[in-house]
């Protein structure tokens, strides 16, 4: 019982944690969100988007139950192939680099990295290999979290303190 109410406060201190976070580095530079929340910059959308995408795919990928449901990861292929662009399109901006004043070519790096992800993730999903689709959304998810880590300090996580 005081577990669960432990995990409870854990919860609810991580949701209010998170809306705390809602400035974010954009912030600084004018460029946040709308004030309800919609995404009004290129890559706050693209963010946005690949956000979606990927928790698609997660919520296809939790089990092989779910992956196989699925039509064994045939309805992950669009998803994996919306990454692919959006990452090579998160490679050209610049905003986050000028605005932290970190180096453009770790972003790109960062950027490569969720492209080769998302690639993997293309060929698991067509492959319907649910080990692969597994080891391309880990490799994914840290990209993201490396790339947040470096271009996201304020909030840990997105323009929209989504962890």
């Amino acid at each position: 019982m005081l577990r669960n109410r432990v995990l409870l406060l854990a919860s609810a201190a991580g949701v209010v944690a998170c809306l705390a976070a809602v400035s974010s580095v954009a912030d600084d530079a004018g460029k946040s969100a709308a004030a309800d929340g919609t995404p009004k910059t290129p890559l706050q959308k693209s963010m946005v988007k690949m956000e979606d995408q990927t928790k698609a795919i997660r919520a296809v990928s939790t089990s092989p139950g779910r992956f196989k449901k699925s039509a064994q990861g045939k309805d992950l292929v669009t998803a994996a192939e919306d990454l692919v662009r959006l990452s090579r399109d998160a490679r050209k901006y610049t905003e986050p680099a000028e605005t932290l004043k970190k180096p453009q070519a770790k972003w790109e790096e960062y950027a490569d990295q969720c492209l080769a992800a998302s690639q993997e993730m293309v060929g698991a999903s067509r492959k319907k290999d649910y080990a692969g689709v597994r080891k391309a959304l880990k490799e994914l998810d840290n990209s993201c979290t490396n790339c947040h880590g470096l271009f996201r300090p304020k909030t840990g996580g997105d323009e929209f303190g989504n962890p």
